[in-house]
């Protein structure tokens, strides 16, 4: 029988995943292609908008208790949805990816390409500070946001390449340590074995951190060198 979530949870997870990012690839691992990784243009806005989308399945997915893959992937499918709309975090055709990242100081969004055919195939957002919403000029840390890999190019080292290209940035905005929040248990391995560490919430931060223990923070030293 298909399990119909209260409108609460569908609230609750709309809230969180409005304000943190999806990362589908889920463990470094040996490339076997060659991919180049660039700062997104504005027409590959609605290339990146799809594959973040899509990717939000496999955080249901990396789930293995059945009520929790569905209740999830209700929540982030409707969030996918509306974040394609003109008032969403993507918007139509990405248009409100080109506003948010593009152009501005504080932050960027790359994009990770498939040097045979020059396909996009995964995109994590950087920004100096760890508040959207905010220009944190000057902070010494960044925060990692929206990264994804679409599923054909996982265990290839696009995830891998995107996160090292993303610290390299944040080291040249003068930032020593890199911050991010995550609900997917695949992406937490991968964050794991690029050198990252699960850290506890502040004691301050809302009861979305806290409730059910979905949601786990990772930290890393830009000063720790990568294997």
């Amino acid at each position: 029988n298909y399990f119909a979530p209260s409108p609460y949870v569908y609230v609750y997870f709309t809230f969180y995943w409005s304000n943190t990012m999806v990362m589908t690839s889920n463990t470094p691992s040996i490339p076997t292609k060659t991919f180049a990784v660039r700062p997104m243009a504005r027409d590959d806005a609605p290339h990146v908008g799809e594959i973040w989308r899509r990717g939000l399945a496999q955080t249901a997915e990396s789930y293995n208790f059945a009520m929790m893959k569905t209740i999830l992937g209700y929540a982030l499918d409707r969030y996918g949805q509306h974040a394609m709309t003109r008032e969403g975090d993507v918007g139509p055709g990405g248009r409100n990816l080109v506003d948010a990242w593009m152009n501005q100081n504080d932050r960027t969004m790359l994009v990770a390409t498939d040097s045979s055919e020059g396909l996009i195939v995964g995109c994590i957002g950087v920004k100096v500070g760890k508040d959207m919403t905010k220009q944190e000029t000057g902070s010494t840390v960044a925060s990692v946001w929206r990264m994804s890999v679409e599923e054909s190019f996982r265990r290839q080292g696009v995830g891998l390449s995107l996160i090292r290209s993303a610290e390299a940035w944040a080291r040249q905005q003068g930032c020593s340590f890199v911050v991010l929040e995550t609900t997917n248990k695949f992406a937490a391995q991968f964050y794991i074995k690029a050198g990252y560490r699960e850290e506890p919430f502040p004691k301050e931060q809302s009861i979305i951190h806290h409730s059910m223990g979905l949601v786990k923070m990772y930290t890393k030293s830009l000063d720790v060198v990568n294997e």
